[in-house]
């Protein structure tokens, strides 16, 4: 149960760092210095400090190479954002990419959950 509530959390961390792009887009639509610009840059400063504190604290735990292949979900949450907020188009070629990075990052967590059993004797 502890590594599939890990998962999630790199999932939901990574998601949250990828909210990042949205609010930078959305602010730099505002007149520059404007109120919104700045509360929009403000609020992703807090982000991005939330993000470093939670990564540490993962870090406390896991080895960096079982997680930072997360941070490759970055790309699939900002091509959705992009679909889904801003209609922007995806090429055929995105979407493989998107794929590709998926099922790198399945097969990697297979792989490394496959050894962690055999190592640590079948947990």
């Amino acid at each position: 149960m502890g590594r599939i509530s890990r998962k999630v959390e790199l999932h939901l961390l990574f998601f949250i760092y990828s909210c990042t792009g949205i609010i930078s887009k959305y602010a730099g639509r505002q007149p520059f210095m404007s109120v919104y610009y700045c509360m929009g840059y403000a609020v992703n400063m807090l982000i991005l400090a939330a993000f470093t504190l939670a990564w540490q604290q993962i870090l406390k735990k896991e080895n960096l190479s079982s997680v930072y292949m997360y941070k490759a979900m970055t790309v699939v949450w900002g091509n959705l954002f992009g679909v889904l907020l801003f209609q922007e188009r995806l090429s055929a070629a995105r979407v493989a990419g998107m794929g590709m990075i998926l099922v790198g990052i399945c097969l990697v967590t297979d792989i490394q959950g496959r050894e962690q059993c055999r190592i640590g004797g079948g947990k």
